[in-house]
């Protein structure tokens, strides 16, 4: 009989309002709506300024001398991005791809990407932003075509892609998005049929309307 998994509690003063894990390291946004990380920190993903090494305990997310407030929290393999109350969208950490959208320079501790969104998707080396006018604007490695602009050529800054979108998903090389309408749309890498478009083509010349 296989031995019963054991779970760890951790107390973390204040209460917890969401974790997100990213590819080694950890995100925390607390009830007071702090942010906090831990562990792996080569690219700068903890966001303190450094690259060094693994942080067993959680470390508070700055601005400057102010602590950041956030009311969203995503993690990405090497990255973390934000989205502050004033729909401010932050990030540091792993950005050779441009997935951050502030050039290709890793970043060592939160920058401010852009204004106006309402949700942010990360994943290895892309990153899918969902902005408050329903718009969907992608950045980063674009080999597959996961950026969904009909081109191969990555983007190191926000480029918009459609709109009337609703929700995003970034997967690796991939991009998954739902219109207004319901509808599903995916574009980029595919060939473990993970588009579900009934084959195994990559869909490199833009989205393409999924099944519904």
């Amino acid at each position: 009989m296989a031995a019963e998994k054991q779970l760890i509690q951790i107390s973390i003063p204040g209460g917890v309002r969401k974790v997100a894990a990213g590819g080694e390291f950890t995100v925390v946004l607390k009830k007071d709506r702090t942010v906090w990380a831990a562990g792996d920190n080569m690219y700068g993903q903890i966001g303190d300024g450094t690259t060094s090494a693994n942080r067993p305990l959680l470390s508070q997310l700055m601005d400057g001398e102010d602590p950041i407030i956030a009311k969203d929290i995503q993690a990405g393999c090497n990255n973390t991005v934000l989205v502050r109350d004033d729909d401010s969208l932050w990030a540091c950490g792993f950005n050779t791809s441009g997935q951050l959208g502030n050039g290709t320079a890793n970043i060592l501790s939160p920058k401010l990407i852009m204004q106006g969104v309402l949700a942010v998707s990360p994943n290895n080396t892309h990153t899918l932003v969902l902005k408050n006018d329903c718009s969907l604007c992608a950045m980063g490695t674009n080999t597959s075509g996961e950026l969904g602009d009909g081109t191969a050529t990555g983007k190191s800054v926000p480029t918009r892609i459609t709109q009337n979108v609703k929700c995003v998903a970034a997967g690796r090389n991939y991009s998954m998005f739902v219109r207004m309408d319901g509808s599903i749309w995916g574009m980029g890498l595919n060939t473990s049929a993970q588009l579900g478009d009934g084959t195994i083509v990559n869909k490199t010349a833009g989205p393409v309307q999924i099944g519904y």
